[in-house]
């Protein structure tokens, strides 16, 4: 069953579904995926509630619901489920309690780094409502001109041996 038809069915399935408070008029798939390869929709609100949000099919899913909720109810749902599923994943990987804080502080760096590189890129939109899709678009954004200006330079990335240093510290090293 494509992922379209599995959207349509949830959608017919009651006559109105929400996302917190918000109800969802319209779901789109969209053409890029997660890095796991699963689907990314456009959620349209009616009511008057703003421009269409971008989330994964897995945030879809954790976060419909068949009546209204607030926004803290609909995110501890999230975090809940985010939980259960990354204590699955450590017990799958038959984590030490010692490797635990390692992995969950690797976990909270790579984030940091990846939102860091893309506030240093380029913003979209408000830093409140900043998401996990939206740092990921801006990496691949990012990743594409760096390619394509090292495309037309014919540039590979490496140094040459005898290149002389851009600034004084580098001058003075």
């Amino acid at each position: 069953m494509s992922e379209e038809t599995k959207v349509a069915e949830a959608q017919e399935s009651s006559a109105q579904l929400f996302f917190e408070e918000k109800e969802i008029a319209d779901v789109k798939v969209l053409d890029v995926k997660t890095p796991l390869g699963d689907t990314i929709y456009e959620v349209s609100f009616g009511n008057g509630f703003g421009d269409p949000m971008q989330m994964t099919n897995k945030k879809y899913a954790a976060m419909r619901t068949v009546t209204k909720s607030d926004a803290t109810t609909a995110r501890e749902s999230l975090v809940k489920k985010i939980g259960s599923e990354v204590y699955a994943l450590m017990l799958e990987y038959g984590l030490k309690f010692s490797e635990i804080d390692p992995t969950l502080n690797e976990v909270v760096r790579l984030i940091n780094d990846g939102q860091n590189t893309a506030i240093d890129f380029l913003w979209g939109n408000n830093a409140n409502f900043r998401s996990m899709l939206d740092v990921n678009r801006v990496l691949l954004e990012k990743y594409e001109s760096t390619k394509k200006a090292a495309d037309e330079k014919g540039d590979d990335g490496a140094a040459s041996a005898g290149s002389t240093p851009d600034t004084e510290a580098e001058k003075q090293v």
